[in-house]
């Protein structure tokens, strides 16, 4: 496996993903990826289970994504107060 010529800034939010085989490939390919997750600035790519990309070729799709994430946070039949 050989490393890449254009290595991407890679942020985790989950300490489970490194474990992954495709993240540890990433890593093998020479890309940085890191974790914990302190400042989410400068990163090309931040993974995780509740990572939305956003730029403003998406920013018709926020109410999209905002409704999404409520199904996440809110499952449908839960009960229970959230933070």
């Amino acid at each position: 496996m050989g490393t890449t010529p254009k290595p991407l800034r890679i942020l985790v939010t989950d300490p489970a993903m490194l474990g992954w085989a495709e993240v540890q490939k990433l890593i093998a390919q020479k890309h940085t990826v890191t974790y914990p997750p302190e400042l989410t600035e400068g990163y090309d790519l931040i993974l995780g289970p509740n990572c939305w990309r956003m730029d403003e070729q998406l920013r018709d799709y926020l109410e999209d994504a905002i409704v999404e994430a409520r199904k996440l946070r809110y499952p449908k039949g839960d009960t229970n107060e959230h933070d």
